[in-house]
């Protein structure tokens, strides 16, 4: 989203495969994000200043499918797409 933009969808508008892609796009170009940073970072590329309890609510919910699909591991603290 632009960040002039007046308008910015509530995050329960932003569909779960939508929140993968960002957060699959976040990790690939980090050098170990932990789960914290990567909703901060996914929160700041989604347009939203702060981060509240809702937004982490939904951001924690999707990552923690991710993690359950295989999609994300978790080493050292560390988020890594699966075979890197």
């Amino acid at each position: 989203p632009d960040s002039d933009d007046e308008y910015l969808r509530p995050i329960t508008y932003i569909c779960d495969e939508e929140i993968e892609l960002a957060m699959k796009t976040i990790v690939s170009q980090s050098f170990g994000i932990t789960p914290e940073d990567l909703f901060i970072v996914t929160t700041r590329e989604f347009g939203y200043k702060r981060t509240s309890e809702n937004i982490v609510s939904s951001l924690s919910n999707v990552y923690n499918k991710m993690l359950e699909k295989g999609d994300f591991i978790e080493l050292e603290g560390k988020v890594k797409l699966k075979g890197e």
